[in-house]
């Protein structure tokens, strides 16, 4: 009966050229039992922030047959996990992978870094007894102390410790020319790649620029720099110079971009020793 109306409605507007040139009518008929998933989870996550990656735990009411992944990034390799046939699961994201978002937090001190994670009891769909995290790691920066003793008087000693404040450091791409701060080039254009930390004690430090990105906006990443500061394709960055001052490094270079993209991201991490003598020279 409900279909003859809709027949018949059609046909009356039909008829109406001047007014309707077509008429789209979708007729939807949803029946579906659903069976629920005899699982889930037990409690809250636990999550441990470690220094080059994050864990997360999950325990859950029968032994878990699903998956837990990083929403977005759930076929990526490093980025799912089928820790199966426990009553308990898990996932540990690299900090530098699966699209983890790292922000920069000026008071306090220290880095944010920002992962979803999904935990899904189907092997292969999201149902409706899955749970969803947005997690956030933060690591603070802490303040080291140098100690020097200073000899007063015959056996007396008395220590002197100076607190040395953590360097701010920054990453800047600049013109060569005008050392103006770039956001928009075109591809061959030449660049300056700047990283600078300020310090009011600069002798205290070794500074190594290393671990560098570049990333699409999307996730896809190509690393430019090793872990240990050196270049891996210089056609695209070449091993850095470090100065003119203590703690800057510095390189040209010529934009480019991924096909089809027109964002470049870059990111790199600096390290910052206590000096013992001369800086380690990058070759």
């Amino acid at each position: 009966m409900l279909l003859q109306l809709i027949i018949k409605f059609k046909q009356q507007f039909t008829n109406k050229t001047s007014i309707f040139s077509n008429l789209f009518l979708l007729l939807l008929l949803h029946s579906t039992i659903q069976i629920p998933i005899p699982n889930g989870q037990v409690g809250r996550a636990e999550v441990e922030c470690g220094q080059e990656e994050i864990e997360v735990v999950f325990l859950t009411e029968d032994l878990f047959q699903g998956r837990v992944f990083v929403v977005g990034h759930s076929n990526e390799t490093g980025c799912s996990s089928r820790d199966i046939g426990k009553k308990s699961t898990s996932i540990i994201v690299k900090k530098d992978n699966c699209g983890v978002v790292t922000i920069r937090s000026q008071n306090p001190p220290g880095l944010f870094v920002n992962v979803k994670i999904m935990i899904s009891f189907h092997e292969e769909f999201i149902t409706k007894i899955d749970r969803g995290y947005e997690i956030s790691c933060f690591y603070m920066e802490a303040a080291k102390t140098v100690t020097f003793p200073i000899s007063v008087e015959p056996n007396t000693l008395q220590p002197f410790t100076e607190f040395a404040e953590m360097p701010r450091c920054r990453y800047e791409v600049v013109d060569p020319t005008t050392q103006e701060p770039v956001s928009v080039v075109s591809v061959g254009n030449k660049l300056l790649h700047k990283w600078t930390c300020d310090s009011t004690a600069t002798d205290l430090w070794c500074m190594v620029v290393h671990s560098c990105f570049v990333e699409d906006g999307s996730g896809t990443e190509f690393q430019i720099l090793t872990d240990e500061g050196c270049a891996i394709d210089r056609y695209l960055l070449d091993n850095l110079e470090y100065g003119p001052g203590p703690l800057q490094a510095q390189k040209e270079a010529h934009a480019f971009k991924f096909a089809d993209r027109v964002v470049v991201n870059f990111q790199c991490s600096i390290r910052l020793d206590i000096r013992d003598g001369e800086c380690p020279v990058m070759d």
